[in-house]
């Protein structure tokens, strides 16, 4: 979301992401979701270390990271983030880029972004993951500033068309009642000095029986409505 702003386009979820997890626990994100729905980020890291940092700074940014050590676990949650950030080296059955390609197989998660955050640099390893179908390939060390960076601009390529449908509508729909707003407010002013200009001549035509007076009012309010 994003720089904390909404994303639009979100489908509803509950106040807190639960899990169950192949090993048999169950994972609830230790901060309820916000009032605006946070993007879920899925960090799939085998190092505790790295998976504490990285989610931590996402967390203060306004996201809601939710860290998995295992691609098996990875897979269960999947279906509920926004963008999925994974290693090639995992612990487990299947590695990284596995991972990768049964998420683009499911029809649940073949449209998710995923970003590789990797130490495995080379070449092939970059390649490799391409074919697999990530989206971005950021090898290790990597800055959070840089990982942030490519989260919020696959969120933001993600919805942003939608953002942009949505709040041209809006402005469409604010503009046409300002402008009927206007229009309403101009015909008031328009009958008002209609009016006025009625009583004044009326008047002036009482006290001033020849109506030169009322002659030259008229004229200089004419002249004054043609300037306006």
């Amino acid at each position: 979301m994003l720089e904390n702003d909404g994303l639009i386009g979100r489908r509803p979820r509950d106040n807190t992401l639960g899990v169950e997890l192949a090993s048999g626990i169950t994972l609830f994100e230790e901060h309820t979701m916000p009032p605006t729905p946070a993007a879920v980020v899925l960090l799939v890291q085998a190092e505790a270390d790295s998976r504490e940092m990285y989610a931590e700074f996402l967390r203060y940014q306004g996201f809601l990271p939710v860290p998995v050590s295992t691609a098996r676990d990875g897979l269960r949650v999947a279906p509920e983030a926004d963008v999925i950030v994974t290693g090639l080296l995992l612990p487990g059955d299947m590695d990284g880029i596995e991972f990768i390609a049964r998420l683009k197989r499911d029809d649940r998660t073949k449209r998710i972004p995923v970003i590789v955050l990797t130490a495995c640099a080379w070449k092939s390893d970059h390649e490799r993951a391409e074919q697999a179908g990530c989206d971005v390939f950021l090898p290790k060390p990597c800055l959070p500033d840089d990982l942030l960076r490519e989260v919020r601009r696959l969120l933001a390529q993600r919805t942003g068309p939608m953002e942009s449908v949505r709040l041209t509508t809006e402005d469409r729909h604010s503009a046409q009642s300002t402008i009927a707003d206007v229009a309403h407010v101009e015909d008031e002013v328009a009958q008002l000095f209609q009016q006025f200009r009625l009583d004044l001549e009326e008047m002036l035509d009482r006290s001033v029986p020849n109506g030169s007076l009322r002659l030259v009012v008229t004229h200089l309010m004419t002249r004054r409505t043609l300037a306006s």
